[in-house]
């Protein structure tokens, strides 16, 4: 068994937001709109957290422990394709337009003409993790000097 197989790696990402969106709808009594934005809303707040240990935090063990969260989220963004917090929330919310934080800035570069195709999402997402690369190793350095 391959788990880099394409095949198998669609078939867990399923199954991971088919349980998100299990357990959500379980704790929002089948209600969908309630589900997804606290699926979005936990989903965030675990981001923001990550980002904060990761960038702002004093303590070396905070920073670590946000350097290997994050590293662990790009690994997974490589493994599911994508984020499976936001495919979750696009299956709770039964929508194909979803994109998480990202969405309010993607419908407005949409209506300046940028096309709506995953290319063009992802250079943003590249650059994103390019530039959250840049500033880890510029804070681990400075931690570890």
């Amino acid at each position: 068994m391959n788990v880099f197989d394409v095949d198998k790696r669609r078939q867990h990402s399923r199954w991971l937001t088919s349980l998100a969106e299990e357990l959500m709808l379980r704790v929002a009594n089948n209600n969908r709109s309630i589900a997804g934005w606290s699926a979005f809303i936990l989903h965030t707040l675990i981001v923001v957290i990550v980002y904060y240990l990761l960038l702002w935090t004093n303590s070396k063990l905070g920073f670590l422990i946000g350097l290997l969260l994050w590293l662990s989220f790009v690994l997974q963004h490589l493994y599911f394709d994508g984020c499976w917090g936001v495919k979750s929330e696009r299956r709770i919310w039964q929508v194909k337009d979803w994109y998480g934080p990202w969405t309010a800035l993607f419908n407005f570069l949409h209506k300046i003409g940028m096309p709506a195709t995953k290319p063009y999402h992802n250079v943003f997402f590249i650059l994103f993790t390019i530039m959250l690369s840049v500033l880890a190793i510029e804070r681990y350095i400075s931690f570890y000097r």
